[in-house]
């Protein structure tokens, strides 16, 4: 009986950590990415500005009702008067060795009209294409796309992420952290193919 116990303490764990729909290690750097989106008009400054961060990478879930995929969380701010309308079925992401992604299945989905001085958050999540996951695909930098429409007229942007890895060490001198980790470790941005393990 005490065996059946402790085997099932140490499957709990395992358990919790097979619950998560994101699959392990996949941080991106900037997080978030920031850009300036300039006027249509020469000499005038920027009139919205965008910032994205890569979320994870997904299993399918039924219950969300998504494939296996790369959530993305957007947001664009108009900054000043001139009328910004974000279409965020515009938006594209490419993985490493140019694999693009299939379009993206958006929260909101609709088209946005943006007022000067309001925004718009959105999550996007870009399914894998047909024969691609994680473990076949160059993950090691991802690049999004898309359209800012402003005063009718069509303004390309993107932003570039690259993944991270995150390796930690024993440090013998400070000695285990009280949370269970230990101090010390490195973070290495990485600009190579394939995944690291």
């Amino acid at each position: 009986m005490l065996m059946r116990r402790i085997w099932m303490l140490c499957l709990l764990p395992l358990a919790a950590a097979g619950c998560s729909v994101y699959v392990d290690d996949f941080h991106y750097s900037p997080n978030p990415g920031y850009v300036q989106i300039a006027s249509t008009q020469p000499s005038q400054p920027a009139v919205a500005t965008a910032s994205a961060a890569i979320v994870g990478v997904r299993y399918a879930s039924d219950q969300e009702s998504l494939p296996r995929c790369v959530e993305v969380r957007f947001r664009l701010d108009n900054t000043d008067g001139q009328v910004v309308t974000l279409d965020p079925n515009s938006m594209n992401l490419t993985a490493g060795m140019l694999v693009r992604f299939d379009p993206p299945i958006v929260r909101p989905p609709q088209p946005v009209t943006l007022q000067p001085g309001a925004s718009v958050f959105l999550t996007a999540y870009f399914p894998f294409p047909a024969g691609h996951f994680y473990d076949n695909t160059d993950m090691s930098s991802l690049q999004l796309t898309w359209f800012t429409q402003i005063n009718g007229q069509n303004v390309p942007q993107n932003i570039a992420f690259n993944h991270v890895y995150y390796y930690y060490y024993d440090d013998p001198y400070w000695g285990p952290y009280p949370y269970g980790g230990f101090y010390g470790g490195v973070v290495i941005v990485g600009h190579g193919g394939g995944r690291w393990r």
